[in-house]
């Protein structure tokens, strides 16, 4: 048989190497040693990782060959992992090995990325999803992360690769601290020191937050001590509505900490941002809280309570609005996207004109309210791309 044979590592930024193995057929275990290849930093004598049910082995192909990755079940059919992990394969077999060895296949897929080569390309999404003919069963799902994790969380890798073999089993590294990939030019991915590599590409990152365990970001390459970890929360929307679009996840089933339709704020707010209570039994996030067309002026704004999703296309804008029941009310609205979309929001003036309000953060507006004000808000996109995108509001 033939053997996998991983990408190979560079040594310097911004060319880092996708971590995923081209295979010409599957013998595995297999080092890179015998494959003639040099890594940096594999998960060196990393541990099992048998609480992570629901992370993934992957195996693709395509008519020019086969090829290894990570990934991890994030709803019965739908399957979150790098969006190279899918550029350019046809086929694709997910296998639960901490989760009874289920195993199901898929032939269709999301992802935003665009290929260029063997290093990571810096000017889109590693992120991507494997839709499967058939579920696979879980007793919980696990949290997608909804917003950018701050400089300095503490991450864990869970791949496939161990001590550079690659295997049928599951291992997690030590933890690494991350910090916001644009520092590096890679404005859609954190960075972190290298511990992945060739195989543990799609694989899950984790962090432990006040919510719960979530999944953060996915592998996406590494080189020169340094890896990239695709965002998450950049494709968190699209996720949402493809796992909406392929079934949900069953009743007692959602993932801790989903954004829901609550309004309620947590104590202190706006210091923090809207708190995000689980999703009730039976339904699919934003099942309710699709944006409701047409919302693409002003004049047409839809009312905004709680959470909304939807897409935009082209020069297309949607409008929200609401109104505060005085002065003192404190408020807070972000936007997370799929891709380049933006937050504006105005308030009335008692000369009936409108005011532009600056933004705490990107995408971010928190305040307390100065009077019986209304709102508006638009999400849109500067380049005119389509894109999906969540949109959290509260407000006491």
């Amino acid at each position: 048989m033939n053997a996998i044979v991983p990408h190979r590592s560079h040594r310097s930024l911004p060319a880092l190497l996708l971590a995923a193995c081209s295979v010409a057929s599957c013998a595995e275990p297999l080092t890179d040693d015998a494959a003639g290849e040099t890594v940096t930093e594999p998960i060196i004598n990393g541990t099992p990782a048998p609480s992570y049910l629901e992370a993934a082995l992957i195996d693709m192909t395509s008519g020019s060959g086969r090829s290894a990755c990570t990934g991890s079940v994030v709803a019965p059919r739908v399957v979150l992992t790098a969006g190279h992990c899918i550029a350019g394969f046809t086929s694709f077999t997910v296998t639960l090995p901490n989760a009874g060895g289920q195993s199901a296949t898929g032939t269709r897929a999301w992802t935003d990325y665009v290929q260029t080569g063997r290093s990571v390309n810096p000017n889109t999404l590693d992120v991507g999803v494997i839709i499967l003919d058939s579920p696979l069963t879980l007793t919980t799902y696990p949290r997608l992360q909804p917003s950018m994790i701050a400089t300095g969380t503490s991450v864990t890798n869970v791949g496939r690769v161990l001590n550079g073999s690659v295997t049928r089993s599951l291992w997690m590294g030590r933890s690494v601290s991350v910090d916001d990939g644009a520092r590096v030019g890679f404005r859609f991915s954190y960075v972190s020191q290298e511990i992945t590599q060739p195989g543990d590409s799609g694989g899950p990152v984790y962090a432990e937050l006040p919510e719960g365990r979530s999944i953060v970001g996915v592998c996406s390459g590494g080189g020169g001590g340094r890896q990239i970890m695709g965002r998450v929360d950049l494709a968190y929307a699209r996720i949402q509505q493809i796992i909406m679009e392929n079934g949900g996840v069953p009743g007692g089933m959602m993932p801790p900490s989903m954004p829901g339709g609550s309004t309620s704020p947590p104590s202190g707010m706006p210091g923090g941002m809207p708190s995000s209570p689980p999703a009730a039994p039976g339904s699919s996030w934003c099942a309710d809280t699709i944006e409701a067309e047409p919302n693409d002026a002003q004049s047409s704004a839809e009312a905004l309570t709680g959470s909304r999703c939807g897409r935009i296309d082209g020069g297309d804008q949607d409008w929200f609005q609401w109104t505060s029941p005085g002065a003192g009310t404190p408020y807070a609205i972000a936007l997370a996207t799929s891709g380049d979309a933006t937050l504006t929001v105005f308030r009335s003036t008692d000369t009936g004109s409108w005011v532009r309000l600056p933004n705490t953060a990107t995408n971010t507006i928190e305040a307390t309210s100065s009077g019986a004000w209304q709102y508006r808000a638009a999400v849109s996109s500067p380049s005119g791309q389509r894109q999906y995108y969540s949109l959290r509001f509260a407000m006491r």
